[in-house]
């Protein structure tokens, strides 16, 4: 009798831890990172994510309402400088402004702000509560590059439970896991300047050097979320503020393309096709001898890239950024 009434006891015991970790994890309010809590590793990435780590719903994104992560930020930065980021949930669930994210990035680390937490060396970012939809924070970098940010996003009903929530993934189809938020990390001699145009699938171009241009060496500048198999000229201009007798920047709204600007005259360029499958994962390279002349040191050049884009705007051109460089 003694035995079975200790037998009972421990199964009640680990029945209730059970139900206890389950609980847990369903009602959770201050966000999961990867790894945690037996959260796959590539929760922000691929299945299985949210819903199929027995946190939010059956494991279907926007099952009970389209949800929009949105992030904006700065895509072309210096190195270690950072940068703020603010990540938004649109749709989703009705009648509720609680929600919640997770997000990771191959390159760079993040700093938490208000109702943020990180994790993963800080490679990783949740909420740390699930009381808004709308987070700002910090993203920064040592290594240049192209950062890669992956991240899904939920809506909830704050009942407790893992019944009533509405999650998915950020990209231009949020019902599929995958598509990435870039951001450009240069040198930190180059300074960005200005602004990308959207184009299709609503993914804005960028553009970014990893190293700085130097006499006798060649400059590389990186173009990214194009879309695949179309022209992009990179104009290397040696001027930001005219191009002739045109002031720049140049609005090229009255061509047809709201909101793109021409940031650099057209003194040189380069055109090539980008490459990648997929909406907003073209890219291309263009590379820029620096001829080995003492009297080009301290010039400023000054980069964009003009991508043809047919489903962009009326004009079918969409631009980037512009980048300045001074020569070492």
């Amino acid at each position: 009798m003694r035995n079975l009434k200790k037998s009972l006891s421990l199964s009640f015991l680990l029945v209730g831890s059970g139900f206890l970790l389950v609980s847990f994890l369903q009602g959770r309010g201050k966000g999961v990172i990867e790894g945690e809590f037996q959260i796959p590793k590539n929760v922000t990435k691929a299945f299985p994510a949210c819903g199929q780590a027995s946190c939010h719903g059956t494991g279907f994104p926007n099952e009970r309402g389209v949800v929009t992560p949105v992030i904006k930020t700065n895509i072309s930065i210096q190195l270690g400088a950072k940068s703020p980021m603010t990540v938004t949930l649109l749709g989703g669930v009705k009648n509720s402004t609680r929600g919640g994210f997770s997000m990771d990035t191959d390159l760079g680390t993040f700093t938490p702000g208000t109702s943020t937490r990180t994790g993963n060396a800080n490679k990783s970012i949740t909420h740390n509560t699930s009381l808004n939809r709308s987070w700002t924070f910090s993203f920064s970098s040592k290594k240049t590059g192209l950062a890669k940010i992956t991240m899904v996003g939920n809506t909830v009903d704050g009942n407790g439970r893992n019944s009533g929530d509405s999650w998915a993934w950020y990209g231009p189809n949020t019902n599929l896991p995958g598509t990435p938020f870039r951001i450009f990390v240069n040198d930190s001699k180059i300074f960005p300047y200005g602004s990308s145009c959207k184009g299709t699938k609503g993914f804005a171009p960028l553009i970014g050097s990893a190293k700085n241009a130097a006499l006798g060496q060649t400059t590389t500048i990186e173009a990214y979320n194009l879309p695949p198999a179309v022209a992009v000229m990179n104009i290397l201009g040696f001027s930001n503020t005219s191009f002739g007798a045109i002031p720049l920047p140049l609005d090229l709204s009255f061509l047809g393309a709201k909101g793109c600007s021409l940031r650099a005259s057209l003194d040189l360029s380069q055109v090539a096709l980008s490459k990648g499958t997929g909406a907003g994962n073209g890219s291309a390279n263009f590379a820029w001898p620096i001829p080995n002349l003492s009297s080009l040191r301290g010039i400023n050049l000054y980069f964009q890239a003009l991508v043809f884009d047919k489903g962009a705007n009326g004009l079918g051109i969409t631009t980037t950024m512009g980048l300045k460089i001074t020569i070492q």
